[in-house]
């Protein structure tokens, strides 16, 4: 019940979870942009087109960062599978890379970077996508979940 109550609220209220950052917070959206910013400036540097913000994907992503920042699933690709299925338009092609810490500083960049020395997820940087969506959560403990899913339509 509690996680079908996570993903609702990400869904249906993307910002709902905001409301508690004060003016000098990070608020969570606005880091997902700017990762979306990172890894175009990535991708355009390898002579690939840039992705575009998709919004819909952004939820899935959001609730995903939401439930790992609940414990409600580990930390993980859990459910991957699930999330393209629950979107309207369905993707050709898709690709989800995740991030957790609780780090100072450029949290975007450090974020896009940890992504970029690992193979997997470097691949999934550079990878035939279109679109992407990013959801970004902050949990009690101060640790910051990161979603990222690719698609291609």
């Amino acid at each position: 019940m509690k996680k079908k109550l996570i993903i609702a609220l990400a869904l249906l209220c993307p910002a709902i979870h905001y409301a508690k950052y004060t003016a000098e917070e990070i608020v969570p959206e606005v880091l997902a942009r700017q990762v979306l910013e990172h890894t175009n400036t990535y991708r355009i540097s390898k002579g690939l087109a840039p992705v575009r913000w998709n919004r819909a994907v952004a939820q899935a992503a959001t609730a995903h960062s939401m439930n790992m920042g609940f414990h409600i699933v580990g930390f993980g690709h859990d459910g991957f599978h699930e999330r393209i299925k629950s979107l309207s338009k369905k993707p050709r092609a898709s690709a989800e890379n995740v991030f957790m810490g609780n780090m100072r500083g450029d949290r975007a960049q450090k974020c896009v970077d940890s992504w970029i020395d690992s193979p997997g997820h470097q691949k999934n940087l550079v990878g035939n996508y279109t679109d992407c969506g990013i959801g970004v959560y902050k949990n009690a403990e101060g640790y910051w979940y990161f979603t990222q899913i690719f698609t291609r339509y």
